[in-house]
């Protein structure tokens, strides 16, 4: 399991910070959701959102590291947020967690996204999950590219809104 915080660099030497998520992140969260386009609220959401709903925020902050886990990525400088990676346990079965990944707009397709991933992954056995499951948009390429670049074995259990289920470890760097 990899150690947090740590200083992760962009392909480019930009420095982030990955994180756990606090209740201090509130207010960054709140300015991050606003920041996102329309697009990304949407195959984030399924929805169209211009902003989290109400509380929304705090309970995305106040996680307990062990039902509910979140990492976020900030400037070191500033510690405003450009993306965040989550998992909250299924309460059906408690052995698999739902997944989301988040990146801001600026950061996207530039190895953000595969890095939380990656965290997420390396994270679930110290929580006792063996399933990461997420419902992904069909029109969010994207994410579809992620989680089947990811190394792990994918299912598809439906159309239209996918159930990916990424069971195990991979055998390369996700």
């Amino acid at each position: 399991m990899s150690k947090l915080p740590r200083i992760w660099r962009l392909p480019d030497g930009d420095p982030l910070l990955l994180r756990p998520i606090g209740p201090r992140d509130k207010g960054a969260l709140e300015t991050f959701a606003r920041g996102l386009s329309d697009a990304s609220r949407y195959l984030r959401f399924h929805a169209q959102v211009t902003q989290l709903p109400a509380n929304a925020s705090t309970v995305l902050t106040h996680v307990d590291g062990y039902h509910h886990f979140a990492v976020v990525a900030t400037h070191p400088a500033d510690r405003a947020i450009v993306g965040v990676g989550r998992m909250i346990r299924e309460s059906e079965d408690p052995s698999v967690a739902e997944i989301a990944i988040t990146v801001g707009d600026a950061y996207q397709q530039r190895g953000l996204g595969t890095v939380l991933l990656r965290e997420l992954v390396d994270q679930a056995p110290a929580r006792h999950i063996g399933v990461l499951r997420a419902y992904v948009l069909a029109a969010n390429v994207g994410m579809r590219h992620l989680l089947a670049s990811s190394g792990l074995p994918l299912s598809e259990r439906e159309s239209g809104t996918m159930d990916l289920d990424l069971v195990g470890r991979a055998t390369h760097a996700a």
